[in-house]
């Protein structure tokens, strides 16, 4: 009996060396660089965006393989307003762009990538454009999408869920919360809850036809 249990263990210890050597992704978000970007101008010393970025990283000891993230949901508000309520915008699952792979290798390349153990990467989840003060998703290709990649609210806090999967590794979901303002651009970037759902206006065409209204485009003359 005893050889029988000594074999049973020694059998199992393969599959638990592999399951403690396992990739263990870990998501990081932080308010400077490099987790927010600048991009300069084109022939002028100026910023004309300020990109948001989300780290993945691989903590275990193996290769995470095809490892991949997208915006799942996105939430904004406008905290000028005396009553703000949180508006969710209908939008489909968005892939991102990994930094480290180049803007036109193409949507299928651009959105997959492989992170050995200790290694990195970074998807670029959301934009401020100046100097007209848009706040938007950040899409891998130029592709047209069926729903609006802007914001309403350009200025003020914006919430945006950030699904990771991988081949060979456990998911990770993440909400990043952010502000956005003409002064500081992206700031205030940390991980978040989503908003209360009694607190959330749903802003697509079902909800208008359902009698909810959507939110007034956000003026700039502040």
């Amino acid at each position: 009996m005893t050889a029988v249990i000594v074999a049973l263990g020694l059998s199992l210890v393969p599959a638990f060396v592999r399951w403690l050597h396992r990739p263990k992704l870990r998501v990081v978000v932080g308010s400077s660089e490099p987790h927010v970007r600048p991009r300069m101008a084109e022939r002028e010393f100026h910023v004309e965006a300020m990109y948001l970025r989300v780290e993945v990283r691989n903590d275990g000891g193996t290769e995470a393989r095809r490892v991949r993230a997208q915006v799942r949901r996105w939430w904004a508000r406008n905290n000028s307003s005396k009553a703000p309520r949180w508006v969710q915008y209908d939008i489909d699952p968005l892939p991102l762009r990994w930094v480290s792979r180049p803007m036109d290798a193409g949507e299928a390349s651009s959105t997959e990538v492989d992170l050995a153990p200790a290694a990195s990467d970074f998807v670029e989840a959301s934009v401020y454009l100046s100097p007209g003060g848009k706040t938007m998703l950040c899409a891998p290709s130029h592709a047209k999408r069926p729903f609006r990649l802007e914001s309403n609210y350009p200025i003020g806090e914006h919430r945006v869920e950030v699904l990771v999967v991988s081949e060979s590794a456990g998911s990770q979901r993440a909400v990043v919360s952010y502000t956005t303002s003409h002064e500081r651009w992206i700031d205030n970037v940390h991980v978040s809850e989503p908003p209360p759902p009694d607190d959330v206006l749903q802003v697509g065409l079902v909800a208008l036809l359902g009698g909810a209204a959507g939110p007034e485009p956000e003026s700039d003359a502040d």
